[in-house]
């Protein structure tokens, strides 16, 4: 998938995480993947390539499997991140 930052300030360490679920509600899975964004370098020294600047769209890729029993009815979807000067 693809998501955009419509924020006013750079989003860092951007994570999707879905949780699938089933026809009781009960979580069947659940899984998450870093965006492929822009590589920043922090102060600390640190390197990362999962930060999304402002107006900028990113992209995503998250697999989960499942066995032929569990029955997906419906999934969530949660994106989270941090900013860091």
């Amino acid at each position: 998938g693809s998501i955009k930052n419509n924020g006013l300030k750079r989003a860092d360490f951007v994570r999707i995480v879905y949780t699938l679920h089933d026809e009781n509600s009960n979580m069947i899975a659940v899984d998450s993947a870093f965006i492929e964004g822009t590589k920043k370098i922090f102060n600390s020294g640190l390197i990362s390539d999962a930060s999304i600047n402002p107006g900028d769209f990113a992209t995503f890729y998250v697999v989960i499997k499942t066995t032929d029993e569990q029955e997906v009815k419906y999934f969530l979807r949660d994106i989270r991140w941090e900013y860091f000067e």
